[in-house]
């Protein structure tokens, strides 16, 4: 009988020290990703870092931001590290949900350089059958259970977390814009459709055939890749870009003037994001 108290004892002993050593990365919470130093530094700043993880190469700051359990990582850019970066969070760190935050150039016509597009729809303008010199955009096969497929060619984005983005940004005192061939103005926040492929564009006539053919509001290196991954796990996600050029010939100095304070800003509204949203389902919070 002494044997089995002692036994019973020691596991619950055991048990409380596992609970107390599981990092917080084992913990339901938001994966934040931005390509660039830039789109992550303001939040890094803002957080209460708990503890770093490096994985393949990549730092992940596990902690606390508003009030919220987040993992912040920079990917790097293009598809492949956005994907893989992706990965990971779901499946090493078991986060709920994924928001991409960054920078991007702006193909809708309405937009100035620092206006911010929140994605409805995700799609890889890279992929797919070049014939003579004319790409035809083709669909993803997103594999699911029983070995069935689903062809997919624009990935629809959380709707939750785009209501969300769109009401913090009612509440964020955004950073005022000044370029000279655009004037001092504040973003104009808008949702559209963001386009993804392993290019920096910088040609009018790109763009131009970026609208045309995909309808888009805004061109990038990684969300399209982020929600494929996302699609596969099912884990809701949201891509949130401030546009930092116009896509045109003139983008590379554009984006180069504009991209410190067009990446602030949405990393602005990400923390806003974080404030109003519920906590994530498997979090400290919602077990209490």
């Amino acid at each position: 009988m002494r044997m089995k108290t002692l036994t019973s004892r020691t596991v619950i002993f055991l048990i409380l020290i596992l609970l107390f050593a599981i990092p917080r990365m084992l913990l339901a919470a938001t994966g934040i990703m931005g390509a660039l130093g830039e789109e992550i530094a303001d939040i890094r700043k803002d957080m209460a870092l708990e503890n770093t993880v490096t994985v393949a190469g990549r730092s992940f700051f596990v902690g606390k931001c508003e009030g919220r359990d987040i993992v912040l990582v920079k990917s790097e850019i293009g598809k492949v590290n956005a994907a893989m970066t992706a990965q990971i969070l779901i499946d090493k760190f078991n986060v709920d949900r994924i928001i991409f935050t960054g920078v991007a150039g702006g193909v809708d016509e309405k937009l100035k350089p620092g206006d911010i597009v929140i994605a409805t729809k995700l799609a890889q303008h890279d992929y797919g059958i070049i014939q003579g010199n004319n790409l035809t955009v083709n669909s993803l096969l997103i594999p699911r259970d029983g070995g069935k497929a689903d062809s997919v060619t624009f990935f629809d984005t959380d709707s939750t977390l785009a209501q969300s983005a769109l009401d913090a940004a009612k509440q964020t005192q955004f950073k005022e814009l000044s370029l000279a061939r655009y004037g001092k103005h504040y973003p104009v926040v808008t949702s559209g459709i963001i386009v993804t492929g392993d290019q920096f564009i910088a040609s009018a006539k790109k763009r131009e055939w970026l609208k045309k053919t995909l309808n888009a509001s805004a061109v990038e290196m990684e969300g399209g890749a982020v929600a494929q991954v996302c699609e596969t796990y099912r884990v809701p996600y949201i891509v949130i870009r401030a546009v930092s050029d116009l896509a045109d010939d003139i983008a590379t100095d554009t984006f180069i003037k504009m991209k410190d304070t067009a990446a602030l800003n949405s990393a602005m509204l990400v923390e806003n994001m974080l404030k109003n949203m519920n906590p994530p389902s498997g979090s400290v919070e919602n077990k209490k």
